[in-house]
């Protein structure tokens, strides 16, 4: 896993959504510090680069090396452009290695390649579980970390997970590096961010949905429409591309658009979505990365998952967590059940910041 005498040593981070930017910024920022040269690869798997701009501006990351453009599409086809574009942009610029993060169609085919190239694999975030097989998400994650040559767990409970598995790669607990990003970027919050003009609400509810197994059925997306309408504080709602298309196509947009109690927005930059996550009363998202956002220190928010099943069990222990499906009626009685015991969640289960360091020392070692 050396580099060559005399030479810096190079990590290559392959990047495709929002959520690897936010925890692999914190990661490359450390790497560098420590005079690792880091080389980024963009997917387009967040469909288009104007999506993950506005991240890597706010976040003064420099602009990728390469930009891949799978765009949309199945998971076979999006696995199948990464596969390909990812073999020829190895034959102009070879890769020594690739550091892959989270659980995506990304991480999946950089996984498989970097094995199939022999070339060493770190995973950021590994050893998440929710116990699902049929969810995509889950399907990725366990591949990418049967393959990586090094697994950086956020949590013990994720280390004892990747041991019980026989995982070969040497597994390290750094923390969750979106929490680096998340403590950072709330300092910007008060001087950079007009979103609350957008909003005439004073106390309102932050809700998020994009994981295809809420929005891609009608009733499960119907389900948590009722949830958020039944809600005694307005909603304040930033749309994902994909979750608008579904409420359109299922006759849904209109209510959503009319309803007085719900402001649909466009996707939004970092510092404003943690502004209006910070103002929130509470957050409901479907979100496994926003759950961890929640645990932040300066956040510390308490979020109703429409899921049945997570990956991130430990914010369920430190109280910042609830399940509640997407039955109107079960969800709504859990969500004034726990908001009834006036309980503030505890504990910083992800970290408190310091998991990028953590990581880049990890990697200095393993590539000097």
């Amino acid at each position: 896993m050396t580099s060559a005498a005399g030479h810096p040593p190079e990590a290559t981070f392959l990047l495709g959504t929002r959520p690897e930017i936010l925890k692999a910024f914190p990661v490359i920022a450390a790497a560098r510090r420590s005079r690792i040269r880091c080389r980024v690869i963009h997917s387009g798997q967040h469909y288009d680069f104007a999506m993950s701009e506005v991240f890597f501006r706010e976040l003064a990351l420099p602009r990728p090396d390469a930009f891949l453009g799978v765009g949309s599409g199945s998971h076979a086809r999006q696995l199948a452009l990464l596969l390909t574009r990812l073999d020829a942009f190895s034959r102009k610029k070879s890769l020594a290695n690739l550091v892959v993060v989270g659980d995506t169609n990304t991480v999946l085919a950089g996984a498989l390649f970097a094995r199939r190239q022999r070339i060493p694999l770190f995973h950021v975030e590994a050893g998440a579980r929710c116990y699902d097989p049929d969810m995509p998400e889950e399907q990725n994650r366990r591949v990418a970390d049967h393959l990586s040559d090094v697994l950086f767990a956020p949590t013990h409970r994720n280390r004892e997970i990747l041991v019980k598995e026989n995982v070969l790669g040497r597994v390290h607990v750094t923390g969750n590096p979106v929490i680096d990003t998340c403590v950072r970027m709330l300092n910007k919050v008060p001087k950079h961010s007009g979103i609350l003009e957008q909003i005439d609400f004073e106390e309102f509810v932050l809700c998020t949905a994009h994981r295809s197994e809420i929005v891609d059925y009608r009733r499960r997306l119907s389900g948590l429409l009722k949830t958020i309408r039944g809600l005694d504080l307005p909603v304040v709602f930033p749309c994902h591309p994909r979750t608008r298309a579904r409420l359109g196509e299922f006759g849904l947009l209109r209510g959503v658009v009319s309803s007085p109690k719900v402001v649909l927005l466009p996707p939004l930059g970092y510092i404003d979505f943690l502004t209006l996550m910070k103002k929130s009363a509470f957050v409901v998202s479907d979100s496994g990365g926003v759950t961890e956002e929640a645990t932040s220190p300066g956040l510390d928010k308490l979020v109703f998952s429409p899921r049945t099943r997570t990956e991130v069990p430990e914010a369920i222990d430190s109280g910042h967590l609830v399940l509640i499906g997407t039955d109107e009626r079960s969800a709504l009685r859990r969500i004034r059940k726990r908001l009834d015991l006036s309980r503030q969640p505890r504990g910083h289960p992800y970290g408190v910041g310091h998991a990028g360091e953590k990581i880049a020392a990890y990697l200095r070692h393993y590539l000097s």
